[in-house]
């Protein structure tokens, strides 16, 4: 069921959600069959309670005021998932199961979208089939990119060159997708993680992690001049905007402006497309201002996922948003001297930081808390600490295929 629901997520939706329901309700099931219900009860679920408490909050505020309901059951049930997966126990074979599901799925997904970019040579053409736009598709992608790349590194010291060749040829056309849909926030976290995967080779050689990198930040450049589309889309956004304030720019705008309207819980999920311009209007009017309409632009959200959050959910939503990134990183750091111990560990390692890197610095540009990122985020996330948890016991205990020592 999560085969089918990792599969189902860029292409298809009721595929997946039967199989994410069916992987909840069968976890479900099983803790109440084997009457294991032992928490950790550490950091990290204060960090989810605190987030999804946070949530419940601004949908019950904007339910008791506006009679309104949205949609705040997408990230509560990824929260959910990310929860069920920190706690499950899968093979070694398995964890490696489940890349390969998600990779196939994004290539499926590719696949569907390159016949209209090559007729149109349009990015905004490239999207994956359940992931209409193609910023969000791109993100989707990005994270595709980083567990490629970490599946990579660790094939590089296991020796199977057929597989290394085969993931290579993967991530040259993963790149390739992510240049043509010339997202900037896109390339610039592929980029940075190249060098985060490259710190468990390092550890190991760094002749091999100088080499590495040359040659992966090359690929970069040489699918930069293949695929000029970043370049050219700044330089369009430029010339558009007479090299006065950005379409972002102004988008941050508007979103400061309202914020002050609903301060400690926010508007509520996904109601971000509430701030139009009439509303910014009799917002300037209220304070004695004088709405000068070059300042602001409006889109559906802030195109920042702090702004966002901030609008919808609050300073006290934006506040748990914060911790949960925190004790992400807090986590990682505390693991970093355990890279040398494992390589699958290092490989899951390399993700669940690359996938952060997604979410927060990408997040400066662009809304990475959505629907999609969430989900194959949170769960690469669920996985990173699964494996941590029990994959890296069972491999320091007896076995002993892959340790770097060997």
């Amino acid at each position: 069921m999560l085969l089918a629901g990792i599969i189902g997520t860029p292409l298809l939706e009721g595929v997946r959600n039967t199989g994410l329901l069916g992987f909840m309700a069968i976890w479900l099931v099983n803790r109440f069959r084997l009457k294991d219900f032992k928490l950790a009860w550490d950091r990290w679920d204060l960090a989810v309670i605190l987030f999804a408490l946070s949530m419940l909050a601004t949908q019950l505020a904007v339910a008791l005021e506006d009679n309104l309901a949205t949609k705040v059951s997408h990230v509560l049930r990824y929260l959910i998932l990310f929860f069920m997966l920190r706690y499950s126990q899968f093979s070694t074979r398995q964890y490696w199961l489940i890349l390969a599901a998600l990779t196939l799925s994004i290539f499926v997904g590719m696949a569907w979208s390159w016949p209209d970019y090559l007729n149109t040579h349009n990015f905004i053409a490239l999207r994956l089939p359940n992931i209409q736009h193609v910023n969000h598709a791109s993100l989707y992608v990005l994270i595709a990119f980083q567990f490629l790349l970490s599946g990579l590194l660790y094939i590089l010291f296991r020796g199977r060159w057929l597989l290394f060749t085969a993931l290579a040829i993967s991530l040259v056309i993963v790149g390739a997708w992510l240049m043509a849909a010339s997202s900037r926030a896109a390339i610039g976290v592929a980029a940075l993680s190249i060098v985060v995967a490259l710190i468990p080779v390092m550890m190991r050689s760094r002749k091999v992690a100088v080499i590495a990198l040359v040659v992966l930040l090359s690929g970069i450049g040489l699918l930069a001049t293949v695929f000029p589309g970043v370049i050219a889309k700044q330089n369009q956004w430029s010339v558009l905007f007479e090299g006065k304030l950005t379409p972002r720019e102004r988008i941050w705008n508007t979103a400061l402006e309202a914020y002050p309207e609903a301060p400690w819980l926010g508007r509520g999920y996904n109601e971000y497309k509430q701030l139009t311009e009439d509303y910014i209007k009799e917002v300037a009017k209220s304070r004695g201002e004088t709405y000068s309409p070059d300042r602001f632009w409006f889109v559906e959200h802030a195109h920042n996922v702090y702004l966002t959050w901030l609008v919808e959910h609050g300073g006290i939503g934006l506040f748990c948003l914060l911790f949960f990134f925190l004790v992400w990183l807090i986590t990682l750091f505390q693991d970093f001297s355990r890279l040398r111990e494992d390589p699958i560990f290092a490989c899951w390692w390399t993700i669940a930081m690359n996938t952060l890197l997604t979410l927060t610095v990408a997040g400066l540009v662009t809304t990475t808390m959505r629907r999609d990122t969430a989900f194959i985020a949170l769960m690469a996330l669920g996985l990173y600490l699964s494996y941590s948890r029990w994959g890296a016991r069972r491999m320091l205990a007896g076995n002993k295929e892959g340790v770097w020592s060997e």
